[in-house]
């Protein structure tokens, strides 16, 4: 009998429905890296915005917000080059390198790149593990590359005499047989020492992001939910406080790493308390007692100041230049302040590779967090004004900005989010802003730089206490997140839990295990819901939530609300036979129908086809029809491939339905049909 309403195929052929093209998996990756016509101006978006740059509407507004974000860059650079334990120089450098680049190949407008105090504080960890597990001696001369002599015999090049005497901050005496031995102290060493491994793992975080923008996977960002990304951060902030311990007390710890190398830590601190340095206590007092207050005033008077927040790390770090100079602060402890910072601009180091193996976990995770965090606030800022950002694209230009402050003695960076937001909200509307911010640093580099010498460390571990009220803060969310989703709070209070405990690098990995582990327990928690008709219209809802919902004789409608896996296996069983009997009467020679409503479906494995097949297969043999509705394509073509779609399988292609209410208006019509037949063939065999 023909139906009035029509089914998939039906539907399909009257609006010339078009199969989406599948194509092979060799096929797909060279589309992803095949160049074409346009391929330059996607890989330089500089090219497509700067010849259009309005020069009269937005040029005052991105010179103000470049010279302000400056002004924060400075302190900042200075600050986070010490916390990824180099020198505060080195910071200076990524300040100017990253923004340059990211200017060039990035597609956000108001993101500002370049230190950044968690992926500092990675790589400063990453570092403290490298020193403990890889110990070796730094050995240079005066008109030679620096040689280090490891286990893993490396060889590591710098530059040339006039910086190495900066690195090293030593003389070198050549022996009579050809060798060469530092004259150095350990310090000095370690510095040289730091660079090579930080300037390594930079270039090799970003040959990971470029290689995710190669082959377009800007999708493994995935992975960081919400709340692992703000477990992470919060655990991470608690790691940054404890690092700048050494200089807040002038006390120089040894620094543990691994399992409970963060409370390690501060036993070591509380067990050393009478080695504390008054003084730097002293300076980090008064530094606090300035900067906290005028924070706060910074967050709550916004508007009145007009989006420009007031300097105080720039004022914390001249005057605390000034006085530690007149004082002589870092006379006998040159721990305690900067030391010698180079005039000029750095002159590049090769990378060893022979370190990466070593260092690829680390650059994996921090590769991850830069880019998250970067698109994530990309995105923010390209909705408030109105254009899009390209993830894939974003992947390439931080990739780019890893490499070359890794070439040029910087370190790894990312998008900050509080000096993102000072460019812009301080009138920031393009990359130009950035421009003129290199453009201060590079002065600063050229001229200014050398007179920071006296600034003491402390000075600078409290501008970078004093900036992680935003992280620490987040703990506030808690009670939310308890009350919106138990599952997400597991998440966040697991991640936080393991990073303290276990370390950065393995807590993260551990946080984001935890949250897969429970996205597959939600998955488990389906739901096989029988759904009935809202007596008096055309609704349809469930029988266990609608009082008013009743189900249709002869007619079951059941909605497995989630897509079916191995996680939801034992639920998907549920679906027998005497599970979805008509709750009418009936007698073994009515017809009954099943109607599967498919509409949130989104994925199915292996065992999900299993489990779905038997199920079908044992409403088939107790002669209950089955009607699939709002079948997604590409489950459409899953079912098709393992036999339970087609005209030969389990459920004809006339059982298709594009939407539940066609199924339901078909399922009637058949219903009523047969009943119409049941009573005619009756009255027949009566008269005869």
């Amino acid at each position: 009998m023909s139906l009035l309403e029509p089914n998939e195929i039906q539907l399909r052929e009257k609006y010339e429905y078009v199969q989406e093209e599948t194509k092979a998996w060799a096929e797909r990756v060279k589309d992803k890296v095949r160049c074409s016509s346009s391929t330059h101006k996607r890989l330089f978006p500089i090219i497509s915005w700067l010849p259009r740059y309005p020069f009269r509407k937005f040029i005052v507004g991105d010179v103000i917000s470049g010279l302000t974000t400056a002004i924060v860059r400075i302190p900042q650079g200075l600050a986070y080059g010490l916390l990824a334990g180099l020198l505060p120089i080195n910071g200076l450098y990524t300040g100017f390198f990253s923004p340059l680049v990211y200017t060039i190949f990035g597609t956000s407008r108001h993101i500002s790149v370049g230190v950044f105090s968690i992926v500092s504080l990675m790589l400063g960890a990453a570092l403290d593990r490298f020193n403990a597990e890889y110990p070796y001696t730094v050995m240079a001369a005066t008109q030679s590359p620096i040689r280090v002599s490891s286990s893993s015999n490396v060889s590591l090049l710098l530059q040339d005499n006039a910086d190495l005497a900066y690195q090293t901050q030593t003389d070198v005496s050549i022996l009579v047989n050809g060798s060469v031995t530092p004259n150095t102290n350990d310090v000095s060493e370690q510095n040289a020492r730091n660079l090579i491994v930080i300037g390594s793992l930079s270039v090799l975080i970003g040959v990971n992001l470029i290689l995710l923008g190669i082959f377009r996977l800007g999708i493994v960002a995935m992975f960081l939910s919400e709340p692992v990304v703000s477990g992470f951060t919060t655990a991470a902030a608690i790691y940054v406080v404890t690092a700048q311990m050494k200089y807040v007390t002038g006390i120089q710890l040894k620094g543990q790493t691994g399992i409970l190398g963060l409370i390690k830590t501060w036993v070591e601190l509380f067990s050393r308390l009478n080695d504390i340095y008054w003084p730097s206590i002293i300076v980090s007092c008064v530094c606090l007692v300035v900067l906290i207050p005028t924070k706060y005033i910074n967050r709550t008077f916004k508007a009145k100041l007009r989006n420009i927040p007031i300097p105080v790390e720039l004022f914390i770090v001249i005057m605390g230049t000034i006085v530690s100079w007149s004082l002589s602060y870092g006379s006998q402890n040159d721990f305690l302040i900067v030391g010698v910072v180079p005039r000029g601009m750095p002159t590049p180091i090769v990378p060893d590779v022979s370190l990466w193996p070593k260092l690829i976990s680390e650059s994996i995770s921090i590769a991850i967090i830069i880019f998250a965090v970067a698109v994530s606030m990309g995105k923010i800022f390209a909705k408030k004004h109105g254009y899009s950002i390209d993830p894939n694209q974003e992947l390439l230009a931080l990739g780019f900005c890893q490499v070359t402050s890794g070439f040029f003695r910087g370190h790894s960076g990312g998008g900050a989010l509080a000096r993102s937001s000072v460019q812009e909200s301080s009138g920031g509307n393009t990359q130009v802003a950035s421009m003129v911010s290199c453009c201060v640093i590079l002065m600063v580099l050229l001229v200014i730089g050398p007179l920071f010498e006296h600034l003491p460390k402390a000075c600078l571990a409290c501008i970078i206490l004093a900036n992680l009220h935003g992280l620490l803060m987040q703990f506030q969310t808690l009670p939310g997140l308890w009350r919106i989703d138990k599952y997400d709070f597991a998440v966040w209070v697991f991640t936080f839990s393991s990073v303290i405990i276990l370390g950065i690098d393995t807590g993260l990995g551990v946080g984001v295990v935890f949250s897969l582990i429970c996205g597959v327990l939600r998955t488990n928690s389906a739901k096989l819901a029988t759904i009935g008709e809202l007596v008096g219209s055309e609704e349809y809802g469930d029988v266990d939530l609608y009082k008013g919902a009743a189900e249709l004789p002869g007619i079951k409608i059941v909605r497995f609300d989630k897509s079916p896996t191995y996680a939801n296996k034992s639920t998907l069983q549920k679906l027998t036979p005497d599970a979805v009997s008509s709750p009418s009467e009936h007698n073994d020679n009515e017809k009954r129908i099943l109607i599967m409503d498919c509409s949130r479906w989104n994925v199915i494995d292996v065992v999900g086809l299993s489990t779905l097949k038997a199920a079908i297969q044992d409403l088939s043999n107790a002669r209950i029809e089955v009607y699939l509705s709002s079948l997604p394509d590409a489950i459409h073509g899953k079912l098709q491939r393992y036999g339970i779609i087609g005209a030969e399988n389990l459920i004809p292609e006339s059982r298709l339905y594009h939407s539940l209410a066609l199924a339901i208006r078909a399922s009637k019509k058949v219903i009523e049909a047969e009943r119409v037949s049941a009573v005619i063939e009756a009255e027949r065999v009566s008269a005869v």
